[in-house]
């Protein structure tokens, strides 16, 4: 009766002229649509214009960062409306909804914690790792972050002398199993536009480098888990999202995303799963080798959903119905792989979110296969 509900109503909008394409299905609001003009790319992987940057959070410190990577993450669903426009995007973060990963209409973002919350853990190690200068240059380097970091208004001065050459000595001398401080300041760091304009010209080779490392299955739960939202930060700017987008880095980091979707961790599954969620958002029409992987990873994974927590199913439905929207090929590779019934599969799912979800996806390959 709900399928039958949504087609009648969009029957009824086709014939008014108020539905044009797959955007507005059931008269309700999609997240799916083409992306506002800030977002879209000019070519196949790099996006034309900037959109606007988010501002990192300066509260809700970090008591426990261990029952934070092992907790199942709630993090709010993108809402099923159309893309913010870039006003709307910029405005003040509301402290109080913050989760791990605050999903907006342009990206999903890791925001929560406070540069002090690891301070403490990186200061120690600058003691006993290799550094630029001396470790007590280090030290007062190090403070001089946390006080920009903890400084709303300072979001897009330039950060503090040394501090980008301090992180980029961490990841070129450094082994990658003692990354994690240093990766989770990092998250935080490339959401102010200066440093990540840093690491996608200067910095750019360790930035690459440094992902790969750290992404990969061997690595540790709270390392791999710091990566992958590290990744998906690189997309706050089109600068950022150009260097995630890039050949060296596209298809590498998109693999580690795609097995990191198959972990038994809902840690690792969820943020992997942002991450894939973010590439779809400027994978656009294209029939790159990208939107393939997109497909192929995630209608394997959901064709196991039943081991699979809520939040990370509708993060998966929701890069899916960004690939096909309006992109007919796409929708037709879907239709291949038997989306249909993994969808009638889900339709037994406890969620009603994931249910309705996988309903509209259902109805998008409808339209284009029809």
């Amino acid at each position: 009766p709900l399928l039958e509900n949504i087609e009648a109503q969009r029957k009824d909008q086709i014939r008014t002229g108020q539905a044009v394409g797959p955007t507005n299905f059931g008269g309700m609001p999609s997240v799916w649509g083409p992306p506002p003009v800030a977002q879209r790319p000019a070519a196949p992987f790099y996006p034309a214009a900037t959109p606007a940057a988010t501002t990192a959070p300066t509260t809700s410190p970090f008591a426990n960062l261990t029952s934070m990577l092992n907790a199942a993450i709630p993090a709010p669903a993108p809402a099923l409306g159309t893309p913010a426009s870039a006003a709307s995007r910029a405005a003040p973060v509301d402290l109080s909804k913050l989760k791990w990963i605050r999903a907006t209409n342009s990206a999903m973002l890791s925001t929560q914690g406070t540069a002090a919350g690891v301070s403490g853990k990186l200061r120690q190690q600058l003691v006993t790792e290799s550094v630029p200068h001396t470790a007590e240059a280090a030290a007062a380097v190090l403070d001089e972050i946390v006080k920009y970091m903890d400084d709303s208004a300072r979001h897009k001065d330039q950060p503090p002398a040394g501090a980008l050459e301090l992180f980029d000595h961490i990841f070129r001398h450094w082994d990658s199993s003692k990354w994690f401080a240093a990766l989770f300041l990092m998250r935080l760091l490339v959401l102010r536009p200066q440093v990540t304009h840093y690491f996608t010209t200067a910095g750019r080779a360790t930035l690459i480098d440094a992902l790969h490392k750290s992404l990969g299955s061997g690595q540790a739960k709270s390392t791999r888990a710091m990566a992958l939202v590290l990744a998906s930060n690189m997309f706050v700017t089109a600068e950022g999202a150009a260097t995630m987008l890039s050949p060296e880095c596209c298809e590498p980091v998109l693999d580690a995303a795609s097995e990191a979707l198959h972990s038994s961790e809902t840690a690792i599954r969820s943020p992997a799963a942002g991450l894939v969620f973010n590439y779809t958002l400027f994978l656009g029409k294209t029939g790159s080798d990208g939107v393939i992987q997109c497909l192929t990873a995630t209608v394997d994974v959901l064709a196991s959903h039943a081991a699979i927590e809520e939040e990370t199913l509708f993060r998966i439905l929701l890069a899916l119905g960004q690939l096909v929207h309006n992109n007919k090929d796409a929708a037709t590779l879907l239709v291949d792989l038997e989306f249909a019934h993994v969808s009638s599969q889900l339709q037994k799912y406890k969620s009603t979110k994931v249910v309705e979800l996988a309903l509209k996806v259902d109805l998008i390959l409808r339209f284009h296969t029809s």
